[in-house]
């Protein structure tokens, strides 16, 4: 093996480090999605969309929380979210790496 080779031979590993960690993430993402209950698919829709009626709705919950005089709810994040924000930061400082490296 020349030395030729064996100098492409890091970055080549190094780009299949990346191409690994950005499948993990996307593996990730996707799991996440298919887990998701029907209303938190919707909610997420209603936010992508930006419908209009999202921001009238929004208002009103929050209304409502002042009624109630409860502070507003805020769930924890799922295991599984962070899991996805972590393999989605991996990825991005893989390809970072790789990118400066090659």
């Amino acid at each position: 093996m020349s030395g030729l080779e064996t100098g492409r031979l890091p970055s080549f590993c190094r780009l299949q480090q990346t191409a690994a960690a950005a499948a993990a993430a996307a593996a990730a993402a996707a799991a996440a999605v298919a887990r998701q209950t029907p209303s938190q698919m919707r909610q997420q829709q209603q936010q992508q969309q930006q419908h209009p009626r999202y921001f009238s709705q929004q208002q009103h919950q929050s209304q409502q929380q002042r009624r109630q005089k409860k502070p507003p709810q805020q769930q924890p994040p799922s295991p599984l979210a962070v899991t996805a924000a972590a393999a989605a930061a991996a990825a991005a400082a893989a390809a970072a790496a790789a990118s400066t490296g090659a």
